[in-house]
């Protein structure tokens, strides 16, 4: 018996409808249709929800949850998770426009030049004084080149970089692969400080989608003896893989086009969130972790779960002179030495609120074993902070059992997923937040320093893909059993942090 089939027998029976079900599990009806259709793995939680509500026997439960495991998501629901894994695992990108790709350019005569050619006459102002760029980069959910697009503009950021970019993606309300594959291409793009991401919540009205017939928008100006000039490229849609580019200085046709592009603009919300100081990043957290279920993706384990104790004894052994630094980038300030003990306390305090968060809120931890091995040789977790000391052995193992053990209790909510795979290798932390959004950190340069800058982006369809990604997906398909998760991390123990 498939899943359709089986829950309309018993909904039918229970004298229920979908939408009776829907509330009853606190999801939307087209999220309950989805379940019903197999388009959705369905969560621990709703399948509790779902039994009680169908008012299943012992027996009948046994052959849901046998049923529900081997429910295969449609194809939507495979594509969006094929995403997750190229953005997660790596692999699977598209290929980018290369140097010898044509380009069609309408500059007075209309011609092709090949890509390299292009760049050159982009550039050929650059060495100009105070040479200036500004990209605009445009997308809508219903095409499919957005890859090649991110691989120019990192071209851009290569050859220019000075150059500033802001983008506008739209998140789709109802094309849940189309969304993660939007976030996935978009993410790389992070590690850039001058790039700009702003995001709408749902797919463009007719009005809107006019302008994205336009993809990007460059303004470049230099000065010249004096006087300032100006040459701007507007690269339209991909036409069998070749884009193609009108060149022109005409202001007044820069500022049509500026114009159009800010009443656009205005629809969309800055999915950055700066953090200038740690106290003002738990705060967000703290609220986000006590609200929702959340899910880590992140080589090694969250801060969120690593025991206070553990903490406690870092700080104890630490100098105040370090502990003059950690004070300083949490506050954000110079914190007097009177005071210092105080700030460091404030975060241990905000931390242990997260932790007790996840007893009551179900939370996972997808780590990969080189993630966990470079914590246990290293004593620093991905996104460490380089003014924190390092955790020694004694502590590292305090963490590691306080995962194990916590994972291993069928009565804790909180569960460690372990992947053979390397995971997240450019540095990207993914929070998804259900029923709320998705938070993202990029580690690679913004941990030596704040303020630091994460996306945010409040969108539950993306959310709803992330949740099932890591409740059903990773467990399925990339993480090795309950049973050798426990014992690789007694193998480290043993091997690494025996006394």
């Amino acid at each position: 018996m498939d899943i359709l089939t089986f829950i309309t027998v018993k909904m039918k029976r229970a004298g229920l409808k979908r939408e009776d079900l829907a509330k009853w599990c606190k999801v939307s009806q087209t999220t309950m249709h989805r379940y019903i259709h197999g388009e959705f793995i369905i969560y621990p939680d709703k399948e509790a929800d779902l039994a009680v509500a169908l008012k299943l026997s012992d027996a009948e439960r046994e052959e849901f949850r046998e049923i529900i495991a081997q429910t295969i998501p449609k194809k939507p629901m495979q594509k969006a998770f094929q995403a997750m894994d190229a953005l997660v695992f790596g692999g699977g990108a598209a290929d980018g426009i290369s140097p010898e790709r044509e380009i069609l350019i309408l500059d007075k005569d209309r011609f092709s030049m090949k890509g390299d050619q292009f760049f050159k006459r982009f550039l050929r102002n650059a060495k100009e004084a105070d040479f200036q760029c500004t990209g605009r980069l445009l997308y809508g959910v219903n095409d499919d080149y957005f890859p090649k697009i991110t691989d120019f503009i990192e071209e851009l950021f290569r050859l220019v970089p000075q150059a500033t970019v802001e983008h506008l993606i739209a998140i789709s309300a109802r094309d849940y692969t189309k969304s993660i594959q939007v976030l996935a291409a978009a993410l790389p793009l992070l590690k850039h400080s001058n790039y700009a991401l702003l995001y709408a919540r749902g797919d463009h009205n007719d009005d809107a989608k006019r302008i994205f017939q336009r993809v990007i928008y460059i303004s470049t100006s230099w000065l010249r003896d004096g006087e300032r000039k100006y040459e701007h490229f507007l690269l339209s849609r991909l036409d069998q893989d070749q884009p193609e580019c009108y060149v022109f200085s005409d202001p007044l046709l820069h500022e049509f086009i500026t114009s159009d592009y800010i009443d656009v603009r205005r629809d969309y919300e800055n999915s950055f969130h700066e953090f200038r100081n740690l106290d003002i990043g738990e705060e967000f957290l703290i609220d986000m972790e006590h609200k929702h279920d959340f899910i880590c993706i992140k080589p090694n384990q969250s801060f969120n779960h690593i025991p206070v104790t553990a903490y406690n004894k870092l700080i104890g052994r630490t100098n105040l002179e370090v502990k003059r630094r950690c004070a300083k980038m949490i506050a954000g300030s110079v914190v007097a030495d009177a005071e210092v003990d105080a700030v460091l306390e404030r975060l241990i305090a905000a931390m242990e609120a997260r932790i007790q968060a996840s007893y009551t809120r179900r939370q996972i931890d997808v780590c990969s074993k080189a993630g966990l091995l470079e914590f246990v040789k290293t004593g620093r977790l991905s996104d460490h902070m380089v003014w924190l000391p390092e955790f020694n052995k004694q502590e590292i193992r305090l963490c590691l059992e306080f995962i194990r053990d916590r994972s291993n209790d069928p009565q804790d909510p909180y569960q460690l997923y372990i992947t053979e795979k390397d995971i997240l290798e450019n540095g990207y932390i993914l929070y998804a937040y259900k029923d709320a959004g998705v938070f993202i950190e990029y580690n690679e340069e913004f941990y030596k320093t704040l303020p630091v800058k994460n996306l945010y982006i409040k969108n539950k369809n993306i959310t709803e893909v992330l949740c099932s990604y890591a409740e059903a997906h990773i467990p399925a398909s990339h993480a090795i059993p309950a049973d050798q998760a426990t014992a690789y991390i007694d193998w480290l123990i043993k091997t690494y942090l025996q006394k």
